[in-house]
């Protein structure tokens, strides 16, 4: 199954999201647009990159059931990928978690608390062969 989202490993745009003037750009994009939807369109037209969508997670720009609907139209790669982030988070005692930060990760955990088993194993088996 193609991922619907163009997250790769790494990009040549990773990173630019969070400190520069096109992050800046996004978020501000992102927050005129009050309907999923939108929001979900342009994350697709816009991020290339695992690191820049944790940036746009991270954002302050995604709130409440806006998380679900995203996890709702990513493919099992594109959540695998989040997965194998989270779980780095997760393992690294020196990283800080931001408000925000924390917020996603607790939406992805609910999110896949609720898909069916045969998913979620397929989500997890991709996630293992993923090295990050």
């Amino acid at each position: 199954m193609k991922p619907k989202f163009r997250i790769t490993k790494k990009s040549p745009s990773s990173g630019v999201y969070r400190q520069g003037p096109l992050g800046i750009l996004l978020n501000k994009k992102l927050l005129t647009h009050k309907i999923s939807i939108d929001k979900i369109a342009i994350i697709r037209r816009e991020i290339h990159s695992i690191t820049d969508f944790v940036d746009i997670l991270e954002g302050y720009c995604i709130f409440d059931d806006e998380f679900a609907e995203i996890f709702k139209s990513l493919g099992d790669m594109d959540l695998a990928l989040l997965i194998k982030k989270l779980s780095t988070y997760l393992t690294d005692s020196n990283f800080l978690y931001t408000e925000n930060g924390k917020e996603w990760h607790d939406r992805l955990n609910c999110f896949f608390k609720e898909i069916d088993l045969t998913r979620k194993e397929s989500i997890r088996e991709l996630s293992l062969l993923y090295n990050s």
